[in-house]
């Protein structure tokens, strides 16, 4: 998922902003080295740059323009006075300005981030918590809903989704190599809920507003290990650092970085890492094949993060709700290739939710077993000599939670009275194909 698509909100800034520098700022002024930020103007200064704004000069009235906008909120006062003033010049440049403060965030807001730990295990989850503190004597936009930023209760999985969204786009998470942590976002449509949510913030952002002198504390369950989570799995050192800069249209003012808040920089520790198969996974799962005794087991290993669920309830064509296995039985460097498939139900009936198997991250769970026997009889029968065998298999699963949602599917547990539904699989149930590494089986 692009999180940028869910934060329209910087989209509206930069128009906002361009309109106003297009109008305003002749191409001399922008220039694209750094500049180190002017000192803090009096309020006398900021009179003199509004009067500025009235002047005939037009380079005057720009440069004007552009040190008022690196005045930031201590010039809201004096413009908003000046745009109900009766030289219409000033008004009109003044109500501009005053157009671009409005569309800016944490505009005199004090930020700072906090955790509930300082040291975790990689699958411990942690809450990191956004205080904001308006120092402004009016309100302040802010990227969240600071009525609701605080609330307590349960932390359902849209909750959790919408919390950390809402910062997502300021949020910069740095491991212990030093690269960036991207934000993983589970699949929305799993959880209507939560894809209801999330396609809301997509058409409309959600900009709060943080009363004069006020403060709200926005917290994000499960930072590390939720429906949305940036994952942490390796041991070491990992900042964390919201940062909000605005993006000018002109050059001066983005190498000024007028506009910038950045909160503290936050460390945690990560004293235990992830499971190599999870550290490094390609894939959400892996098919495996051994050897045990004279039999072949297949097993699935969950290669995510987090726990995730297989269906054990095999059919033939793998139709949901069942998945399917197929054995592949090759011999030497040929190419001719043999295909066996579990004696298993077809019959919807028999799906047994039971069978759904649940497995932790790095853990695995049989699928089938089949005999050296059934193999040898199996080659035997298309006239193979049975040294010199090797067998793979792939595995099949279309059944999981956006099916069930397009079909409106519910299941019968055939060990429970009859009136006992089950209502709704479980997440991150596992649609995939999968295929294994072959096994030679020796004679």
């Amino acid at each position: 998922m692009n999180r940028r698509t869910l934060q329209p909100r910087r989209s509206a800034l930069t128009i906002a902003i361009t309109t106003l520098m297009t109008i305003a700022a002749p191409v001399g002024l922008r220039r694209a080295t750094a500049q180190a930020p002017d000192p803090a103007p009096d309020q006398d200064r900021i009179a003199e740059l509004i009067e500025q704004l009235g002047g005939s000069d037009y380079a005057v009235r720009t440069a004007a323009t552009v040190e008022l906008i690196k005045c930031g909120p201590r010039a809201l006062s004096a413009l908003k006075e000046a745009a109900d003033g009766d030289d219409f010049e000033v008004s009109v440049r003044a109500r501009h300005l005053l157009t671009v403060f409005g569309a800016l965030l944490l505009a005199g807001v004090e930020i700072e981030l906090s955790a509930d730990k300082a040291s975790i295990a990689w699958n411990e989850p942690l809450e990191l918590r956004l205080t904001m503190r308006n120092t402004l004597p009016h309100a302040a936009n802010v990227p969240v809903d600071p009525s609701s930023a605080d609330a307590t209760g349960p932390a359902t999985d849209a909750r959790q989704v919408i919390a950390v969204l809402d910062v997502a786009d300021f949020l910069h998470v740095v491991g212990p190599d030093g690269s960036e942590i991207p934000l993983h976002v589970d699949d929305i449509n799993e959880d209507d809920e939560v894809a209801r949510l999330v396609n809301g913030r997509a058409e409309r952002a959600v900009i709060g507003r943080l009363p004069a002198g006020g403060s709200a504390v926005h917290a994000m369950s499960a930072f590390n290990r939720g429906f949305a989570r940036y994952r942490m799995l390796r041991p070491g050192s990992y900042r964390i650092q919201m940062q909000y800069r605005p993006e000018w249209d002109d050059a001066e003012l983005n190498a000024a970085r007028v506009g910038a808040v950045n909160s503290n920089l936050l460390t945690i520790e990560v004293k235990s890492g992830a499971p190599d198969c999870v550290v490094d996974a390609p894939a959400p799962a892996r098919l495996q094949l051994s050897r045990d005794g004279d039999e072949v087991v297949a097993v699935i290993q969950n290669t995510l993060d987090v726990t995730a669920w297989v269906n054990l309830n095999l059919s033939e064509d793998g139709e949901p709700p069942f998945a399917a296995l197929v054995w592949r039985i090759g011999r030497g460097g040929e190419g001719d290739e043999l295909t066996m498939v579990p004696r298993t139900a077809s019959d919807t009936a028999k799906f047994d939710p039971g069978r759904l198997g649940e497995v932790q991250p790095g853990q695995s769970v049989e699928v089938a077993r089949l005999t050296t026997g059934e193999l040898e009889n199996l080659a035997r029968e298309h006239g193979w000599d049975a040294a010199g065998l090797r067998i793979s298999g792939v595995y099949s699963n279309r059944t999981a939670r956006p099916w069930q949602n397009r079909g409106a599917v519910t299941f019968r547990n055939p060990a429970k009275p009859a009136d006992a539904v089950i209502g709704r699989l479980p997440l991150r149930l596992i649609a995939i194909t999968l295929q294994s590494e072959p096994v030679e089986i020796d004679r």
